[in-house]
């Protein structure tokens, strides 16, 4: 991948640099299609900087996906609100703010595979989560105690599709079914749904 020369950073502008070998490296990893391409070496040439440049922000390849990884859920957060803000209908941002997920692991499926395939949840799924809980609870009337739990399932769900959607694949489980279909029907679902005991 051909990059152009990287202007020197002034001194003291050590988290300048820190910001441009990760966002290099996002770069880098929507370009290729294994994580095996995405080395230390690799990414020192997407951030025209020195592997031992690398060495003083991050200890190792790992930490430098770690920073990926939470820069990326931050991307999905921002692409789920501006998604959901195009509507009005609680149950219409939901599903606005379902799809925007959905289209950023289309959109970037090597990047995707490694966010949730790396061991324990940012701050940053936390805070998608929270935004989920939060779209779905609004669309069952407010806050309540499983508002949670159901959309921790919800989010297993979409995870679910989103891979599925990543792969460009039709499974079996899906049959002919549209994805926004389905994801309409557990949508509809999680919004209706009532736990053991409810009245």
């Amino acid at each position: 991948m051909a990059v152009a020369p990287r202007k020197r950073n002034a001194r003291g502008q050590g988290s300048a640099l820190r910001h441009e070998i990760v966002r290099a490296t996002i770069a880098l990893i929507d370009e290729v299609d294994l994580e095996s391409e995405v080395t230390l070496r690799s990414i020192a040439r997407a951030a025209s900087v020195s592997a031992p440049a690398i060495y003083a922000h991050f200890p190792d390849r790992d930490a430098v996906l770690e920073s990926v990884t939470e820069t990326s859920w931050e991307e999905i957060v921002r692409a789920i609100v501006a998604n959901s803000d195009q509507a009005v209908e609680p149950r219409d941002r939901l599903m606005r703010g379902c799809l925007a997920y959905i289209e950023f692991a289309q959109r970037h499926p090597l990047r995707y595979t490694l966010m949730t395939l790396r061991a324990g949840a940012t701050s940053g799924a936390h805070d998608a989560l929270d935004v989920l809980t939060g779209a779905l609870a609004r669309c069952r009337g407010g806050e309540t105690d499983d508002s949670g739990v159901i959309a921790a399932g919800l989010s297993a769900a979409l995870h679910g599709m989103a891979m599925m959607n990543r792969m460009q694949s039709s499974a079996p489980w899906i049959g002919g079914y549209d994805v926004e279909d389905v994801l309409a029907g557990l949508i509809d679902s999680a919004i209706s749904f009532q736990p053991p005991g409810a009245d």
